[in-house]
């Protein structure tokens, strides 16, 4: 049976952060980076995988700070996004998934005044954490369009979406297991989305994930995708 806890959900937060993780032995980062907000107008909704002990000993003892909490298996880290949309009520999402971090308590804080409910993704600036330790900050353009994609993308650590954009236009394409948020991107793009870039550090990524590794998946899935969205 799936470990599931629902939570004192608020009227309506201003943001739903969700956090999906899967034995990450850093996930407790995470969730200081969540908790230790300074702006309160959010919900916190945990999708975990079915980790083991280890990992999802540490989730439980942030438990009672959560709108949702589940536990159980799942076919993959959009699936588990797609999850935590259903259960989210926020008028804007972040994606803050374990072992990513929300780059400053103030975070939340400074973004507020720009969720207005008009413009529909806003984006920051993200900081890279390479495997040796380096760091690069990823400061993306003022206006996007598919060429950007192509090569580049805004990371959902780093954006707000509105959540009826999901209902709009369909949760993540669970199809492209690495590449369903660029995929989601250009989506948007293609649609007239209005996309607003802040000059704000939103979140550390650290580059160990999947997406983050040029296999032949990789590629392959990429050309997939170009081809979709006639970007060859």
């Amino acid at each position: 049976m799936p470990n599931v806890s629902q939570g004192i959900l608020k009227t309506m937060p201003k943001v739903s952060v969700i956090t999906v993780c899967y034995n990450e032995p850093d996930v407790k980062h995470t969730c200081e980076s969540i908790v230790n907000q300074t702006d309160s107008d959010y919900e916190w909704l945990i999708i975990d995988g079915g980790s083991k002990p280890d990992c999802l000993n540490i989730l439980q003892n942030y438990k009672d700070k959560t709108a949702y909490f589940v536990s159980e298996k799942d076919s993959g880290i959009f699936n588990a996004m797609n999850k935590g949309i259903a259960k989210a009520q926020g008028e804007y999402l972040i994606f803050m998934n374990a072992g990513d971090e929300f780059f400053h308590p103030e975070v939340l804080r400074l973004v507020k005044p720009f969720l207005d409910g008009k413009t529909e993704i806003i984006y920051g600036d993200t900081q890279y954490i390479n495997e040796d330790g380096t760091t690069e900050l990823l400061s993306c353009p003022e206006v996007l369009n598919k060429e950007f994609f192509k090569e580049q993308t805004i990371n959902h650590q780093s954006s707000f979406i509105r959540r009826d954009l999901f209902k709009r236009f369909r949760n993540y394409d669970e199809n492209f297991p690495i590449f369903a948020d660029i995929e989601k991107w250009l989506v948007y793009e293609e649609n007239g989305c209005l996309f607003k870039h802040l000059p704000v550090i939103v979140a550390k990524f650290y580059r160990t994930g999947v997406s983050s590794k040029h296999t032949e998946k990789y590629y392959a899935e990429r050309q997939i995708l170009w081809q979709k969205h006639n970007l060859d």
